[in-house]
């Protein structure tokens, strides 16, 4: 994704203002410096999308604000792309646009699924996609919570 960090700068430090927080307090919800803050707010540093997550948390939006619409359409393309990927994986096949069966109000998808076919609307395959990436979240996060946090020794293999 290709991302544009004097935007997203921007968009932070809109977003920070009107939550009436300093540098320096963001930096302390998010665990950072208010020089960091800084730097990403100018847009000399590129924010990871692990802060930029929390930094949208604390100031109660999505990542997907920080970014211009079309960085975010394509942010959405990838992650529906891996989900409808996700879901052929467990037996279901996904037909993302079933348009001719269009009732004029929404468009429609078609999932088959043990031998069955069912005709979902659009809206509510995109829902299901929400909730797969919040629960997966929360797995991940709580299966992590069992874990032991370790330095990895060469930076090279940090994500």
């Amino acid at each position: 994704m290709k991302k544009d960090n004097s935007k997203i700068g921007k968009s932070i430090k809109q977003f920070r203002q009107r939550r009436n927080l300093t540098q320096n307090e963001l930096a302390s919800l998010i665990g950072k410096t208010g020089s960091s803050i800084q730097k990403y707010e100018s847009g000399v540093t590129e924010v990871p999308l692990s802060v930029l997550e929390k930094i949208a948390h604390v100031l109660g939006c999505h990542v997907l604000d920080f970014l211009d619409f079309y960085s975010s359409n394509e942010w959405l393309d990838k992650r529906d792309n891996a989900a409808v990927d996700f879901l052929n994986s467990i037996g279901c096949k996904v037909i993302w646009d079933a348009g001719i069966f269009s009732d004029g109000d929404s468009d429609h998808s078609i999932i088959y699924y043990n031998n069955e076919s069912y005709l979902i609307p659009v809206d509510e395959l995109t829902s299901l996609i929400s909730d797969m990436e919040f629960f997966t979240k929360n797995l991940v996060s709580r299966t992590l919570n069992k874990g032991v946090k370790f330095p990895i020794p060469d930076e090279s293999i940090n994500p």
